[in-house]
């Protein structure tokens, strides 16, 4: 996920059993250590309920989050654990995994009246492992004062099996940015057993509605791009669906999407996992030709021109589908609310996983 798109893409984890966030793990934390404290050994001090969140496990990786202490006023950080060896702290690894952390820094380092409370971080990533592989874990808070509590309860975690993987190129997808790969990568999820991964490496592959099922991962390699397509007719609307159980108003399908066509309302899917270091763009709009905004930590952000009911012009994908719209007899107000597609759509789901992407641009 690359920093400056921050504004535009999700967190850089969610972990949603059930749409559920647990992505940046952070409470307030005061530096200084008092005279009073136990030692730093007692176990009231020491993190509670390490724990991987559902999906957030596969073969080469494992996510942990745990909650604070029941006392963590004097808590600066923590520290884990792996088969007894340390891996390093949680400020650490946010400082790599975290797209988020740069912009954490810069709001401290700007706090030069040191008036604001500090926050830990309550996640760690593990990377480098072993496919079906057994690890044990714990970890330990580290005061201000470098003394740290007793480490947490054991958690055994294993690694899942290497996945079989679907490589939408082996079903005809051209990654050239131009060819419109939505049949091939459908028939690459459709026939990908369950637990597989599907796999967009190594270009750009233009593709219109995509459609998930359970027990799939999909993954968008560093380097590459699933680009959304810019025709309407690509998103059909005979495939979309209804915003509100009380709601008539049939809307297109997004450029992913897990619906049930039978129930198009609420889908009934679990065990979805959608990652990767590429970009899941939904070719929405057009950018501004030169950026000119740097956010606070001083990465140029992509800009985008403006559009609306009136001024939809320098749309991309929400042009054509406006277009189609107005020539299907709705007023551009209804056009313009009704039939532009989001870029995910993922309803009724038991556990689903999303991380790392850069996600950007829907219509």
């Amino acid at each position: 996920m690359t920093r400056n798109t921050l504004s535009q893409h999700v967190a850089p984890k969610l972990l949603l059993p059930a749409l559920v966030l647990a992505s940046l793990f952070a409470t307030p934390s005061i530096q200084a250590r008092t005279a009073t404290q136990p030692a730093a050994a007692s176990h009231g001090y020491t993190p509670l309920h390490v724990r991987v969140p559902p999906l957030a496990v596969d073969d080469k990786s494992i996510v942990l989050v745990w909650n604070k202490p029941d006392d963590y006023s004097n808590i600066v950080d923590y520290k884990v654990y792996m088969n007894g060896k340390l891996l390093g702290t949680a400020s650490e690894n946010a400082r790599q995994y975290s797209v988020a952390q740069p912009y954490i820094d810069n709001f401290y380092k700007n706090d030069t009246q040191n008036i604001h409370v500090k926050i830990t971080n309550h996640d760690f990533t593990v990377t480098g492992l072993q496919p079906s592989t057994t690890y044990r874990f714990t970890v330990r808070s580290v005061f201000g004062d470098g003394h740290l509590s007793a480490p947490s309860k054991i958690l055994a975690q294993k690694t899942t099996a290497s996945p079989a993987v679907c490589d939408v190129t082996a079903h005809g997808a051209v990654g050239d940015g131009k060819t419109i790969n939505t049949k091939a990568i459908q028939e690459t999820i459709n026939t990908c057993p369950d637990g597989g991964k599907i796999l967009i490496a190594g270009g750009v592959f233009k593709s219109g509605a995509l459609f998930f099922k359970s027990n799939m991962t999909f993954e968008v390699a560093g380097g590459a791009t699933l680009l959304g397509s810019e025709h309407a007719e690509d998103y059909p609307l005979a495939r979309g669906y209804t915003l509100y159980e009380y709601s008539s108003v049939n809307r297109p399908p997004s450029l992913i999407n897990a619906l049930d066509p039978n129930r198009r309302a609420a889908g009934t899917f679990e065990n979805i996992r959608i990652v990767g270091k590429g970009v899941i763009d939904g070719n929405g709009w057009n950018r501004q030709s030169t950026p000119t905004i740097a956010d606070e930590a001083g990465f140029t952000l992509p800009q985008y021109i403006s559009g609306s009911k009136d001024r939809f012009g320098d749309g991309i994908l929400a042009k054509s589908q406006m277009d189609l719209a107005l020539k299907d007899g709705l007023s551009a107000g209804e056009a313009y609310g009704q039939r532009r597609s989001s870029l995910m759509t993922l309803r009724g789901v038991k556990n689903l996983y999303i991380a790392d992407l850069t996600i950007l641009n829907p219509a």
